[in-house]
């Protein structure tokens, strides 16, 4: 049984529809054309902002379109271990940026409170396949990343551009003697 919900207060677009279910163990996005919300019922105001923050930018991202074709290619490449390693890794490192997202927007002091909500989803943890859902992936890995998440500086980004710039223009530019190189093997290979 699901319940179309208003989630607009918590800082959800209108445009995206919530539903509260009973029979779900974990929140999640799901649809393709236009993807809603799930979340279990008997949620606290906090956790609809932390939970309804995360799956938001989940959709803003295009993620379940992301998770859609990365799930096709794991289909289609079973057999590879190193797609299943990707695919594993694609997952992780989605949860984790939207859960750094969360933390970003609310705030470092809801640390300890996010972290909880993640442990008892995951403790209650049934599969949600191929969903994003909010509790399901590397939970340890997760808690770590949110309890050790600090908002990074503007000169973090800003050296890491730099560095990037740097690195990209030497190797994308090409020699000048390039040139005087070619013109002398052709001079030697005239001389045989």
């Amino acid at each position: 049984q699901a319940v179309l919900y208003n989630g607009s207060r918590y800082c959800c677009p209108d445009k995206i529809k919530i539903y509260e279910c009973d029979n779900i163990a974990s929140p999640f996005v799901a649809g393709f054309i236009k993807p809603a919300i799930y979340i279990p019922f008997r949620m606290n105001e906090d956790e609809l902002r932390y939970i309804l923050g995360h799956e938001t930018y989940h959709i803003r991202r295009k993620d379940y379109i992301i998770k859609f074709v990365a799930f096709f290619i794991r289909s289609v490449y079973w057999f590879n271990p190193l797609v299943w390693f990707a695919y594993f890794f694609m997952n992780r490192d989605m949860e984790m940026s939207c859960d750094e997202k969360v933390l970003a927007e609310l705030g470092n002091e809801i640390k300890k409170d996010y972290s909880t909500l993640l442990l008892a989803f995951a403790v209650n943890k049934r599969s949600t396949m191929g969903m994003l859902a909010f509790g399901e992936t590397d939970i340890k890995k997760r808690v770590k990343n949110v309890l050790n998440f600090r908002q990074p500086k503007f000169w973090t980004g800003a050296a890491g551009f730099i560095i990037i710039f740097i690195i990209a223009a030497m190797c994308l530019t090409n020699r000048k003697n390039d040139d005087k190189l070619n013109s002398n093997d052709n001079v030697q290979a005239q001389d045989y």
